[in-house]
């Protein structure tokens, strides 16, 4: 499991933009990286954005990592605090780099397609 404090948090999540945060849950859990952000809808449903490092490979050999962002919509379901998840759209976006950054993953946060006007108008509606 990743070891970060909490000045460590707060420091990765100054550097966001757009609303994005580290995703405490995935580091406990998984000990990965990941930047994460939400909207909550009237109707009770989230629409969250994930920015993560997904390795690459060619002919069976690791090539780098490449950022990747994708839109889910978290649907609110007949039992309490569940929520069914739907996948909208995952795409990589950057270029393929060497080694995982938390750097180069906040500044992909202030991408135009991260602002919550363009993600409600494409995905909540």
């Amino acid at each position: 499991m990743a070891k970060v404090t909490r000045d460590q948090v707060s420091k990765i999540n100054k550097e966001c933009k757009n609303g994005f945060g580290l995703d405490l849950e995935r580091l406990m859990v998984w000990g990965e990286k990941q930047l994460v952000k939400e909207i909550k809808l009237d109707n009770g449903n989230i629409l969250r954005a994930i920015l993560y490092f997904k390795d690459i490979f060619a002919h069976y050999e690791k090539q780098g990592v490449q950022p990747v962002y994708s839109f889910s919509m978290l649907e609110k379901t007949s039992v309490e605090s569940m929520y069914r998840v739907h996948t909208l759209k995952s795409d990589y976006v950057g270029e393929l780099i060497p080694r995982r950054s938390m750097k180069q993953l906040q500044e992909l946060t202030a991408l135009d397609i991260f602002a919550d006007s363009e993600m409600l108008a494409k995905y909540a509606a």
